[in-house]
């Protein structure tokens, strides 16, 4: 069984400090395999914010590697200035896959994806993991344009990872923020493939991934594309985590994460 979680962590919005300490307590007790994980604040290296090395301000990827235990990969992304903990600071809000540490991993790739200038940089990122007795999975984490009058675009950059990290090889994990619903225009060539599992859970039933305002749309995903491999690998649940406030009110994003549960039947070679 492989546990995975992706979550929008909000960059260094809200009360940072107190939702950083939140989100670790909270992905501790999950106990997940792999973490996909969309904003993740970082203060460039060159910034004031940054002495020796040194962030005076807490970076999203690092404390929580550190806090879980588990290997970092990180792909900096749409750096701009933003206020952190009252400071104006240089930083970066991109892409982390977080795995447990005694997994075997492939190396580390990261895609450009086409953008409009209004949002900045788009990426996505991947990496193949094995288990001892498992197929190997490649995962996609992702995070498409929030741009709500460019569901053309959307589409493209899904095309583009596809293109990159086809499934007919290696079955492949697409996970994170997609800034549109299932049942949505720019999702409609994923609904049609015939390799795709989404779980046990419809998809009418799936609950919002926004936490704060008035939005109620499910718009985080974990999407399993089995290539040729559709007797290996299946997901076997699907829910909504990292949905609680604490005692204060507090909650550690402003999206919910999403948390599935993939079977591994077979090994297979690839």
């Amino acid at each position: 069984m492989l546990r995975v979680v992706t979550l929008n962590t909000w960059k260094c919005d809200g009360e940072y400090g107190p939702r950083l300490a939140l989100m670790s307590r909270e992905l501790a007790r999950l106990d997940a395999d792999v973490l996909c994980l969309q904003e993740c604040f970082a203060v460039c290296a060159d910034d004031d914010a940054c002495m020796d090395g040194v962030h005076r301000i807490a970076d999203t990827g690092k404390t929580l590697a550190e806090a879980l235990g588990m290997r970092l990969f990180h792909a900096p992304a749409r750096e701009k200035q933003r206020t952190a903990n009252g400071d104006r600071v240089r930083s970066t809000s991109g892409l982390v896959l977080l795995l447990r540490s005694q997994m075997a991993v492939g190396v580390a790739e990261v895609l450009d994806l086409l953008l409009d200038p209004r949002d900045g940089d788009r990426i996505a990122q991947s990496v193949t993991v094995r288990l001892p007795g498992a197929p190997a999975l490649r995962i996609v984490n992702l995070h498409l344009t929030h741009l709500r009058d460019r569901d053309d675009l959307r589409p493209l950059q899904l095309d583009a990872v596809l293109a990159r990290w086809d499934p007919t090889d290696v079955p492949v994990l697409l996970a994170g923020d997609f800034n549109a619903t299932f049942d949505s225009a720019p999702l409609s060539a994923l609904r049609d493939r015939t390799d795709l599992d989404i779980g046990p859970v419809s998809p009418e039933r799936w609950p919002t991934t926004m936490m704060l305002g008035p939005s109620s749309r499910a718009i985080d995903h974990v999407l399993l594309l089995r290539g040729a491999h559709d007797s290996t690998l299946r997901i076997q649940d699907r829910r909504r985590v990292l949905d609680c406030a604490d005692s204060t009110g507090l909650f550690p994003s402003d999206h919910a994460g999403v948390l599935v549960e993939l079977e591994m039947r077979r090994s297979v070679d690839v």
